[in-house]
């Protein structure tokens, strides 16, 4: 079977319209094939057929089976283009969705998605129980209450401020020292710049060594601690006081009191010197000198104000623990995704097959369309062959009639309607059954994958609740036997 270029359904050469250059090529060549005008004429000389004679003579027969044949073979071929269109539909249609073996099939997947994460939530969980044992252990050890580091992470931050903090100590001070060199404000402010960094760095010694140490449980570290603080804090001191007397020496040496104005670190070791001024820039110097050294020092220490806790260490198994904490929650939410994206995954896979057989159901209608067409096609294929064959039996009747001596016979003036020819010899019934029976099953999927839908969707949301909620009960009865085992390892109280 073919199309032709205006849509038409034809049956290899079987279908000629009538009318066109193709049938009357057709007629013409049976009228040769058969000498149809030639052996008229031969037998209209011979008065035959006889006048009484009611039976068509050999050439009209012959002219008959010439048609019929040609009905014939276009009836062969319109059955087996039906019989390719049915065996296409079988293998096109859609299986009925079994929603219990559906369901039990996302159930696996499931099933096998938990098992893939479950030795990740495991080794999590495994490091998060060990970092928080450690940690509260440390804290017992050294008299802390659970879960009391406080610090922040952000180092950047940190950076940031100790370099602005230094950097406006510079400036403010720079302009207290312009006079300090020939090189003026850039000699006082490079200056002020090496002392506010190390200001900055003893603030910083004094608050992350002395303070943290100066508390902690240990006398040796702890006396460390006092002693570290001291020895920053006195050098700090040793050198706020020798600015501010050289600051000053400046002021005396513009007025012509002091020849020579120099630092004097040994400012400290006399008394009877210290807050001898007699401007302001001296003390403005030495305040802001401290309130920085102070800063420095707090943020060394920690807490709300650094990047590190205020009892020494405590930060470090604090760290540990968060990372595992975060690892233990990633790892929840990694599987939590993993369960999720197997539903859906699922659900997406009978979409996409629903799609496909909606797809295929399009082509089995487009097979039921071309099988009506070639059932109308061999119709007008047969009823064009009539036509032709009354043309043929016209030119043969007309030229016997017309050499003969004798009447014709009577049945020259009718013409058979052939009408066995135009009953149709194919059958659509199991065409139309297995199309209708592709509707139905794909319309009954589309009811049961939007049931089975809703179902999975509850069932997820309870499935990962459920999992969600073990594991934080899990995780919350970890944490309390972590605080029993603490708690049982401290010494009893006396009665």
């Amino acid at each position: 079977m073919a199309r032709t270029k205006d849509g038409s359904i034809t049956l290899g050469s079987s279908y000629i319209p009538v009318g066109d250059d193709s049938s009357r090529r057709r007629i013409d060549d049976v009228v040769s094939k058969y000498n149809i005008l030639l052996r008229a004429a031969e037998a209209g000389r011979k008065n035959e057929p006889p006048t009484n004679d009611a039976q068509l003579d050999e050439t009209q027969r012959e002219l008959i089976d010439e048609s019929q044949g040609f009905v014939a073979g276009a009836t062969r071929r319109a059955g087996a283009e039906i019989t390719d269109r049915c065996n296409d539909i079988r293998t096109m249609l859609p299986a009925p969705l079994d929603t219990a073996l559906e369901q039990s099939t996302i159930r696996r997947e499931v099933a096998e998605t938990k098992d893939r994460y479950r030795d990740d939530l495991a080794y999590a969980f495994h490091e998060q129980e060990r970092t928080r044992r450690d940690l509260r252990a440390f804290e017992e050890e050294n008299g802390l209450p659970p879960h009391s580091a406080v610090y922040k992470s952000d180092g950047a931050m940190f950076a940031s401020l100790l370099l602005a903090l230094t950097l406006c100590e510079g400036l403010l001070n720079a302009f207290l020292f312009q006079e300090l060199q020939d090189r003026g404000l850039i000699g006082g402010l490079m200056l002020a710049l090496s002392v506010g960094l190390a200001n900055v760095l003893m603030g910083l010694g004094a608050g992350f060594l002395g303070w943290r140490l100066a508390t902690h449980v240990r006398p040796p570290l702890r006396l460390l601690g006092i002693l570290t603080t001291a020895l920053f804090m006195a050098a700090a001191l040793a050198l706020h006081l020798a600015l501010g007397d050289l600051r000053e020496a400046i002021g005396r040496e513009a007025i012509g009191r002091d020849a020579a104005a120099q630092i004097d670190f040994l400012v400290i070791l006399k008394p009877w010197r210290w807050f001898a001024y007699t401007t302001i820039p001296p003390f403005v110097l030495f305040v802001v000198g401290v309130a920085t050294f102070l800063i420095a020092a707090m943020k060394g220490r920690g807490g709300t104000w650094g990047i590190v806790a205020p009892y020494w260490g405590h930060d470090g198994f604090d760290r540990r623990f968060q990372a595992a904490d975060e690892a233990s929650h990633d790892a929840i939410a990694n599987l939590k995704d993993a369960m999720q994206n197997a539903f859906d995954g699922e659900r997406a896979k009978l979409r996409a097959r629903h799609a496909a057989e909606r797809e295929r159901l399009n082509d089995i209608r487009r097979l039921v369309a071309e099988a009506q067409g070639v059932m109308r096609t061999l119709s007008d294929s047969i009823d064009a062959e009539i036509g032709r064959l009354h043309i043929w039996l016209r030119m043969y009747r007309d030229r016997n009639r017309a050499v003969r001596n004798t009447p014709a016979p009577k049945y020259f003036e009718t013409y058979p309607a052939f009408e066995e020819w135009r009953k149709t010899r194919l059958d659509l019934t199991e065409l139309m059954a297995l199309a209708e029976q592709a509707e139905s099953t794909l319309a009954e999927n589309g009811r049961r994958l939007a049931a089975l839908e809703e179902k999975t969707l509850q069932e997820q949301v309870t499935v990962i609740d459920g999992m969600i909620d073990t594991i934080m009960a899990t995780e919350r009865g970890a944490a309390g036997q972590v605080d029993k085992d603490e708690a049982s390892r401290r010494p009893r109280s006396p009665k």
